[in-house]
């Protein structure tokens, strides 16, 4: 329950992101192309080329658009020029169809996920209305952004300035409504009555002196010499170096490997993080039940254990899917089917949370928060290292394999965690005695 709050952010935080891009976007003006919105000239050359193989996404897009080109500029794509000269031709060109171009319909797009405005300007152009020229020049530059991905900049891009703005603002806002509202303790709380603070400390010492006595000295050495406690900090930099790829990386992997708009994408990527939520809500209750059958030891091990080796699993199911079906823009169930797998994985790695905070609490006495504290350290530490980890696989341009084998590696970090939970042992607490 503790953590509910949290992981209802975790859902609502994806979704309102695309809300929000999506809204700031609208009030951008869309005028031809300048030099910085191609981003890499030899994909896109790369991709023009292409126009004419059935099997690419968007050939019949393409090729209309490549045959609208100078047969001069055609010839030296063909020939694979990324000059600087070539590139300052593709921008004018590119330019030129997204301000006048108006030949897109249904069986130009075959083949292509567009978002949601894209579509819904389309279906309105095909059904006989007339598009205003910012409509046609959005609509133009959105289908463009989906037939040349990594190589136009996107126009939902510019608005994150104005998503981070909102973000920060609203926490500056909540940081004021906390230290307005929250005390240490009821007992220093304006809004409480006598009667409430009597009802408070009745039978115990009193609330204030409590917030107000000084912390005993911190066990460096009990906790430095303690194998479980390091069974505890290996298994959660593992865990976090598995499951950051969920809450971080997967609208990229979305986005690059299968084209799935952006609103589309908010909705997959708070699918695992409820599943999280529903493991974390059932977590407490198995690992205490456990705890009755098996003894302490093996009551907080056992879910711990079991549970990474469950969340390497699904990323193993998603590795399978992902190996045994390339991306199509047919499959429409193939990105959903990963993101369920995923979702498995999350739902087994929140499972298994509730044991280790029990631990810390059976191991830590009256320094519970700081055990708690010290894993938490090091699994940030594991977090930190992730993104640097996630680069060396994927390069700077991922295709299909380089993800797969991320999803391989994130697989093999929860293998290891669940190996690391071996040393766990609850029934020791730390000696403070030193």
């Amino acid at each position: 329950m503790i953590t509910l709050g949290g992981r209802t952010g975790g859902v609502l935080a994806p979704i309102l992101t695309a809300l929000l891009i999506i809204s700031f976007s609208r009030g951008e003006q869309v005028d031809g192309l300048v030099p910085n919105e191609i981003l890499k000239v030899q994909p896109l050359v790369e991709r023009l080329n292409k126009a004419n193989d059935p099997q690419s996404a968007g050939s019949p897009f393409l090729t209309r658009l490549k045959t609208s080109f100078p047969d001069d500029l055609q010839k030296r794509i063909e020939a694979n020029e990324t000059s600087e000269d070539v590139q300052t031709a593709l921008v004018a060109e590119l330019g030129k169809f997204v301000n006048q171009a108006d030949w897109i319909g249904k069986p130009e797009v075959s083949g292509l996920l567009l978002s949601r405005e894209a579509n819904a300007l389309l279906k309105r152009k095909t059904a006989g209305e007339q598009l205003s020229d910012v409509e046609r020049r959005r609509m133009n530059r959105l289908v463009l952004e989906v037939a040349l991905p990594d190589a136009i900049r996107k126009l939902y891009g510019r608005s994150w300035r104005p998503v981070l703005v909102s973000y920060g603002a609203f926490g500056i806002l909540m940081a004021c409504l906390f230290v307005f509202v929250c005390r240490d303790s009821p007992a220093v709380h304006p809004w409480a009555n006598a009667a409430e603070r009597r009802l408070l400390e009745e039978g115990q010492t009193s609330i204030a002196h409590v917030v107000d006595a000084p912390p005993p000295p911190f066990p460096w050495k009990a906790i430095l010499t303690s194998v479980s406690l390091w069974g505890s900090s290996l298994m959660q930099i593992f865990t976090n170096i598995g499951w950051i790829f969920v809450v971080t990386w997967l609208p990229r992997y979305l986005d690059k490997a299968h084209g799935v708009p952006i609103a589309e994408q908010a909705v997959m990527t708070s699918i695992p993080t409820v599943c999280g939520a529903v493991g974390m809500f059932f977590g407490g209750w198995w690992t205490d039940r456990a705890a009755e059958r098996y003894g302490l030891k093996w009551g907080r091990r056992l879910p711990a254990m079991s549970t990474r080796f469950l969340a390497a699993g699904g990323y193993l199911m998603a590795l399978f899917l992902s190996a045994s079906f390339p991306p199509n823009p047919e499959n429409r169930w193939l990105p959903w089917a990963i993101v369920f797998c995923l979702g498995f994985a999350v739902f087994f790695c929140d499972l298994g949370v509730p044991s280790l905070w029990a631990f810390s609490q059976d191991v830590g006495g009256k320094f519970t928060a700081s055990i708690m504290g010290w894993g938490n350290m090091w699994g940030n530490m594991g977090a930190a290292a992730s993104p640097i980890l996630y680069d060396m696989i994927l390069g700077e341009t991922p295709g299909l394999v380089q993800w797969n084998y991320l999803f391989a590696f994130c697989a093999a970090m929860f293998i290891l965690s669940g190996i690391s939970s071996l040393p766990l042992d609850a029934t020791k607490p730390i000696d403070t005695s030193g």
